[in-house]
C-alpha cells in the first residue's frame, strides 16, 4: 500500500459512522498493515533509491551495504530495523534517525516526515541550532560531515548581543520563519544568520511548557469540581462514600497528589507498565511506546525544557492525551470532530510538535475516540475517555 492509500484508509476508518465499541475498534487497530512501520518506511525509501524490494533477503543485504558505505551507521542495525521492526534509537548522541535522512538523501521537508512518521521522533526543533543546520544541509544536498563541520564552527562563535526571553519576535514561529526558505540561501548567508540568532536558540519551546501548565490547571479544576459534586450527591443520598464507585477512587487520589490529576485517564497503564511483555512489533507496543509515566508530567510542569522532548515523541504523546482529555471533559458548544483535529494540530504546531498522522496507531486511536463524540449517545454516559481506556484495556489483555 502506498503512502497516500495508507493514510486515506486509516482516515476513512476514523470517520466511519460505524465501529465505535471497543470490540469493533480492535480489529482495525490490531492489524499492522493498517499503519506505518519502520520496515515499511525504510523499504519505501530504498525503493525510491532504485533498490529491488521484491526479494527481502536481497534488500537486507543491499541495506547493510548502504549503511556500511555511509560510514555513519553500523550495518548490524539493518536487520534490527528492516526485519525486527525496532525503531532507530533517537536517545543517543549519534543522531541515528538524522543520519538515516542523510543516507536516504532526503530533502528537509521529506526528512521531517520520515522522522515523525517512520522513526517516531518529533522532527526538527527550530529552537535548536543543530536541528536548523541539519535541515539546511538536507535541503541543499549537503553531507552529514558538512553539517557537523557547520555545527562545530557555530559552537565556536561567541555572540555579542544578549538574548531577551520575553521578546515575542524570538518565539519558535519567528525562528521558523527566519530559517524557512533555506534552499535558496547561500552557506555564508545562512551561517551569518545562524550566528546572529545564537542567543535565541534556547533548545525548547516556552509555548509548549505554558500550554501544558494551562491544560493541567484547567483539568485539575474541572476534575475537582466533579469530585465536589459527587461528594455532595453522596451526602445528599446518604450513600457510603467509600462504596461510591470509580470517580471517588480514581479522581480524588489524583487531586490530592496535586500533579497526577490524570489517574482516571491513565488507570489502564498500571497493567501496561507492570507487564513483562517486551515484544516491539505489535500494535500495542506502538501505542504505548515512549509513553510517559506521571514523573515526566511532574518534570514537564516544573522544568520548561522537559516539555520539548527532543529524543522521542514522549512529551508529544502526553500533550495529545491532555488536550484530548480537556476536549472530552469540557467540549466547546457544537464542537465537532473536525474542529477538534484543527484545534489540536494548530496547538501542536505552536508548541513545536509534529501534527497528527492518521497512519500512526497512537494518533489514530486518539482521533477515533474523539470522533465518538459525533457518534455516541451522550444520554448513555458514553464518552471518548471511557472508550480510550476500554480499548487500551482490551489491548493489554490480549498482550499480557
Amino acid at each position: 500500500m502506498n503512502k497516500t492509500a495508507l493514510t486515506k484508509t486509516a482516515y476513512n476508518e476514523i470517520i466511519t459512522e460505524q465501529n465505535f465499541t471497543p470490540e469493533e475498534v480492535l480489529p482495525f487497530l490490531t492489524k499492522r498493515g493498517h499503519f506505518m512501520s519502520v520496515q515499511l518506511g525504510i523499504t519505501r525509501e530504498l525503493e525510491r533509491l532504485g533498490y529491488d524490494i521484491t526479494d527481502k533477503q536481497h534488500l537486507l543485504t543491499a541495506f547493510e551495504k548502504l549503511l556500511n558505505e555511509s560510514k555513519l551507521i553500523d550495518k548490524a542495525n539493518a536487520r534490527k530495523w528492516l526485519i525486527g521492526g525496532n525503531l532507530p534509537s533517537a536517545k543517543s548522541k549519534h543522531n541515528v534517525p538524522i543520519k538515516l535522512c542523510f543516507i536516504f538523501r532526503l530533502k528537509g521537508t521529506e526528512a521531517l516526515e520520515f522522522l515523525y512518521k517512520v522513526c517516531r521522533v518529533n522532527g526538527f526543533n527550530f529552537r535548536r541550532a543543530k536541528d536548523v543546520v541539519y535541515f539546511y544541509c538536507l535541503e541543499n544536498d549537503m553531507s552529514y560531515e558538512q553539517a557537523t563541520n557547520l555545527i562545530d564552527r557555530y559552537n565556536n562563535y561567541e555572540p555579542q548581543s544578549q538574548y531577551i526571553p520575553s521578546d515575542a519576535t524570538k518565539r519558535t514561529h519567528a525562528l521558523r520563519s527566519t530559517f524557512g526558505n533555506l534552499q535558496i540561501m547561500a552557506e555564508t548567508t545562512f551561517f551569518d544568520l545562524l550566528c546572529a540568532n545564537k542567543r535565541n536558540f534556547i533548545g525548547y519551546s516556552e509555548t509548549a511548557h505554558s500550554e501544558f501548565k494551562r491544560l493541567h490547571d484547567k483539568l485539575k479544576t474541572k476534575l475537582k469540581d466533579e469530585i465536589d459534586d459527587y461528594y455532595k450527591y453522596v451526602k445528599h443520598a446518604g450513600i457510603d462514600k467509600d462504596a461510591g464507585g470509580e470517580i471517588e477512587v480514581d479522581f480524588s487520589d489524583g487531586i490530592n497528589d496535586g500533579v497526577n490529576v490524570f489517574k482516571e485517564i491513565l488507570y489502564v497503564f498500571d497493567k501496561i507498565f507492570n507487564s513483562n511483555n517486551k515484544k516491539t512489533d505489535t500494535p500495542f507496543a506502538d501505542i504505548v511506546r515512549n509513553f510517559p509515566q506521571v514523573e515526566l508530567l511532574r518534570k514537564i510542569l516544573r522544568v520548561p525544557s522537559a516539555a520539548t522532548d527532543i529524543a522521542t515523541d514522549t512529551a508529544r504523546k502526553i500533550f495529545i492525551l491532555v488536550f484530548f482529555a480537556d476536549y472530552d471533559l469540557d467540549p466547546p458548544p457544537n464542537e465537532k470532530f473536525g474542529d477538534f483535529v484543527y484545534a489540536l494540530n494548530s496547538t501542536l504546531d505552536e508548541c513545536g510538535y509534529a501534527p497528527l498522522y492518521h497512519a500512526n496507531p497512537y494518533d489514530w486511536l486518539i482521533q477515533k475516540c474523539a470522533k465518538s463524540l459525533d457518534i455516541l449517545d451522550p444520554t448513555e454516559d458514553d464518552n471518548p475517555l471511557e472508550l480510550y481506556n476500554d480499548i487500551l484495556g482490551l489491548l493489554a489483555e490480549q498482550e499480557l
